[in-house]
């Protein structure tokens, strides 16, 4: 991961397994009745709701916006990158090596 991340190897990255063991202690405690009781099933929603909100103010300010994420999120269909545009943004990913 660390030799792919060097290179700018997107293809390599995109193939390696993203699994977040903070993830899936996260899901364990967030789902179930206990969690629907208290709302804390939505808690997931409402944090990538709030990024995208944060993205947008800073993006109607700024030219250039930084932010970090767990690769999941960035290379992941669902994740929180693949979700701009739909919100109308342009993400351009960088080059594969097979395209360059």
């Amino acid at each position: 991961r660390a030799d792919a991340w060097a290179r700018g190897d997107i293809d390599a990255l995109r193939s390696l397994r993203h699994q977040d063991l903070a993830d899936v202690c996260e899901r364990a405690m967030l789902g179930g009745q206990f969690a629907s009781k208290y709302g804390m099933d939505r808690l997931e929603a409402e944090a990538r709701a709030k990024w995208i909100a944060q993205v947008e103010s800073s993006l109607s300010k700024h030219r250039v916006a930084f932010a970090t994420l767990p690769m999941r999120e960035v290379l992941s269909p669902d994740g929180l990158v693949a979700a701009l545009p739909a919100k109308g943004y342009v993400v351009e990913a960088p080059a594969s090596e097979a395209a360059q």
